[in-house]
């Protein structure tokens, strides 16, 4: 179209023929029958048909007529046609929602629920997503826990071995030990492991101590 003269006839009635011929196509292979959008469609070529006849008949008065056109009533008419346009669709979409909310067809009440079925979707996919993360990191935490009390029952069960070294961090222990040289052999003394000390006498006789027997040589007296 941009090779022909603007606003000649040419360019009209190849604009006009496109037009119908889109109209005839609508009408035909009715492509927006599911959305209820096929007779927006007719009805908004309609009006560019009904513009396109309102221009050639001012372009063919102003080239034929003397007087040239009524350019108030041209526009009157146009004006009209986009009014009752608009009246009839909007009359028809009131009468297409009765129609369906009062239908016991299925098609009927899913193209009324088309669009909040669809809102409806995305909200349980972002809910189904926040649950997943919300179960996987769950399950990362719940492993942590089970290796947790895992740990723990296995504590329960197994006895703590008593202190028999000079590695031990309990200060009421003492080690018993029995001196093999020196002035003082064969008599006892006693070792603490968590602060080296050594005592003949035995200590603390009032608080909770544990006395075992060690195998530790005492060299010096």
């Amino acid at each position: 179209l941009s090779t022909i003269k603007p606003g000649s006839f040419p360019q009209l009635v190849v604009d006009l023929m496109m037009n119908i011929l889109f109209v005839i196509l609508l009408c035909l292979d009715c492509p927006y029958n599911d959305n209820r959008d096929n007779s927006i469609a007719v009805l908004s070529t309609l009006k560019i048909i009904v513009i396109f006849i309102a221009s050639m008949l001012m372009h063919a008065s102003k080239l034929f007529s003397e007087d040239g056109y009524d350019a108030e009533v041209m526009g009157v008419l146009l004006i009209v046609s986009q009014a009752i346009i608009i009246v009839l669709f909007l009359a028809w979409a009131f009468y297409q929602k009765g129609n369906m909310s009062t239908s016991s067809n299925g098609m009927a009440i899913k193209s009324l629920k088309g669009s909040k079925k669809k809102k409806k979707k995305k909200k349980k996919k972002k809910k189904k997503k926040k649950k997943e993360k919300k179960n996987d990191e769950k399950e990362g935490g719940g492993e942590v826990v089970e290796m947790a009390e895992i740990a723990q029952k296995r504590s329960q069960f197994v006895k703590t071995p008593s202190v028999s070294s000079s590695f031990s961090t309990n200060e009421d222990v003492w080690i018993e030990h029995k001196c093999e040289e020196g002035g003082r052999k064969g008599e006892t003394y006693y070792h603490q492991p968590s602060t080296g000390k050594t005592v003949w006498e035995r200590p603390g006789e009032g608080a909770s101590i544990k006395i075992l027997k060690g195998s530790k040589k005492k060299t010096k007296e």
